[in-house]
């Protein structure tokens, strides 16, 4: 069996990959899902994965943020479970390693199984490489951990995100973009964040102040104009910003090595 220090563990949204091939919804479950399939396939490759785990939401079940908080993805109307339903059933045919959790998102999976491995991979005391691959950037934050994020791009091809490139285009730590999220909001989720503060204000009000936290207490210390809107609404930046946390605590089952092995 290949040894943990060799091993490249490809996670995958599948969610937003089916999706993203079925552009939205005008591309139907029959045809998206093959093109998603060859996508993977070639994420394989180029990532040299030698293990792979593929994520799904869970269809029919509103995961934990939709409890909490009922507009979250509200401007999503699109009921997406045959596209999922039929990527389950083609991939798991396939053989590749499939996982949904009630409750839960595709990139909650993913943020736990990576956290896991991060760490260690069950039965092992060794790290891996984690290579995830989605278009979503609400797994950026896992780039701070060590991970590499392999964006879809046109042309078949791929955009693989650091920390560093994280940094780079946000000019700010990967392991703080939750805070930067939680002031300006994530349009595509419909999460709020805080009005009046867009991402400029965010990214400057997180590098004078730290992070959300430090940007409320400068606020209620009356520091500047923008510093006291987020200090009144430091609820609603709270709740933002965990709104586009991603769990790394779900339920989901200790995957061995030779389960998702490639």
């Amino acid at each position: 069996m290949t040894r943990m220090s060799d091993t490249r563990l490809l996670l995958v949204d599948g969610s937003n990959v089916v999706m993203r091939c079925a552009l939205g919804g005008d591309v139907p479950p029959a045809q998206a899902v093959p093109t998603a399939t060859a996508m993977i396939e070639r994420a394989t490759r180029e990532a040299e994965a030698t293990h792979l785990v593929i994520a799904l939401d869970s269809p029919g079940t509103p995961c934990w943020r939709k409890q909490i908080y009922a507009d979250y993805k509200a401007n999503r109307t699109r009921d997406t479970s045959p596209w999922i339903l039929r990527a389950h059933a083609v991939w798991s045919k396939a053989g590749w390693w499939v996982e949904d959790v009630a409750g839960y998102e595709a990139d909650d999976i993913i943020g736990t199984i990576a956290h896991r491995t991060l760490t260690r991979m069950p039965g092992r005391g060794s790290t891996a490489t984690v290579l995830v691959l989605s278009g979503d950037s609400d797994v950026l934050p896992l780039t701070a951990a060590g991970a590499r994020v392999m964006k879809p791009v046109s042309g078949g091809q791929f955009d693989t995100w650091t920390a560093d490139r994280v940094q780079a285009r946000y000019g700010l730590p990967a392991a703080k973009l939750t805070d930067f999220k939680g002031l300006a909001g994530e349009s595509g989720d419909n999460v709020p964040g805080v009005r009046g503060i867009g991402s400029v204000r965010a990214q400057r009000l997180l590098a004078q102040h730290g992070d959300l936290e430090g940007v409320i207490a400068a606020g209620q210390r009356q520091h500047c104009k923008h510093s006291i809107q987020v200090a009144a609404s430091a609820n609603l930046a709270r709740l933002s910003r965990y709104l586009v946390t991603l769990a790394t605590d779900a339920p989901v089952t200790p995957i061995y090595p030779a389960d998702c092995s490639l």
